[in-house]
C-alpha cells in the first residue's frame, strides 16, 4: 500500500513538473481532450446499443393476430349459447387441426372440413346447416380477416404477461352464409374479445347477437366462446381401429 501512495506521488509530482512546461502543458491539456471525447463517443455508443437492439428485435416479432392467421396445429372447443322466446339452446363442438386436417364433433356427430366446406363423416356430404351460425365463419384464419378491420379496440396489458383486446367490429364485415345480404346502412356492431399468452390467441369471446337476431328475429342473445389448447403441440393423429 505504502509503495502504491509512493507511485502515485511520484506521478503527480512528474506531473505537475510537465505543467510548469508551456510545451509539454499543450500536449497534456490535448491528451485531456482526446480522453474526454473518447469518453463521449464510448458513452453513445453503448446507449445506442441499448436502445437500439430491443427496437430492432421486437419489429421482427410477429404479433398474436397474425399467428392466429396461420395456426393449424391446434385442439379447440367452441361454447355456444343462443337465447330465445323459447328458451334457451346450448352447444358444445370439440375438434382437432393437424395438418390441414379439420374434423369436429357436436351432438355426437362427426364432421370435417376440406377445401372450406362442412363433409359428414359418416353420410360423406355436404353440410350447411348444421347450426344457424356458420361454422366456417369462426375458424381462425376467417376470424383473423374480421379483426383486421375493426373500427375500435382497447388492449389490456397484465402484469403475468396476459393480454387482452376488445374490438368492435362492424356487422357488415361478415358474410354468413344464411344472409344473402347484410344491408350497408347497418351500423351494428360485434364484439370480439381475444386473449394471449406468450404471443399466442388461447381464448376468444364473440357477443354476435347484433348478426344473429337478423337470422333469427326471436333471439335475445347468442354469445360463442372459443377455446384452443395444445397449439402447435400435436406431433400425429390417426383413427384407431373399432373395438366392436
Amino acid at each position: 500500500m505504502k509503495k502504491e501512495r509512493r507511485e502515485h506521488f511520484v506521478f503527480f509530482k512528474k506531473l505537475r513538473e510537465y505543467w510548469k512546461v508551456p510545451r509539454y502543458r499543450s500536449f497534456i491539456i490535448l491528451g485531456g481532450y482526446f480522453v474526454f471525447f473518447g469518453c463521449i463517443f464510448l458513452y453513445i455508443h453503448v446507449m445506442d446499443s441499448i436502445q437500439v437492439r430491443p427496437i430492432s428485435e421486437a419489429s421482427k416479432k410477429v404479433d398474436a393476430l397474425t399467428v392466429l392467421a396461420t395456426m393449424d396445429n391446434y385442439e379447440y372447443s367452441y361454447e355456444i349459447e343462443a337465447v330465445g322466446i323459447s328458451g334457451v339452446s346450448h352447444y358444445t363442438i370439440s375438434g382437432i387441426c393437424y395438418n390441414g386436417q379439420d374434423n369436429f364433433t357436436i351432438l355426437n356427430d362427426n364432421f370435417y372440413v376440406e377445401n372450406d366446406v362442412i363433409y359428414s363423416v359418416d353420410g360423406v356430404q355436404e353440410i350447411t346447416d348444421i347450426l344457424p351460425i356458420d361454422l366456417l365463419l369462426i375458424r381462425p384464419n376467417q376470424l383473423y380477416q374480421a379483426l383486421q378491420g375493426y373500427q375500435s379496440a382497447n388492449k389490456v396489458a397484465y402484469q403475468n404477461g396476459e393480454v387482452k383486446v376488445t374490438y368492435m367490429i362492424p356487422v357488415s364485415m361478415f358474410n354468413v352464409a344464411f344472409l344473402q345480404n347484410i344491408m350497408e346502412d347497418n351500423l351494428d356492431m360485434i364484439e370480439i374479445v381475444t386473449y394471449e399468452r406468450e404471443n399466442q390467441i388461447y381464448k376468444i369471446d364473440l357477443n354476435l347477437f347484433n348478426l344473429m337476431k337478423l337470422v333469427d328475429s326471436s333471439l335475445q342473445s347468442y354469445t360463442l366462446q372459443i377455446m384452443y389448447t395444445n397449439i402447435n403441440n400435436i406431433q400425429a393423429v390417426e383413427k384407431l381401429p373399432s373395438s366392436s
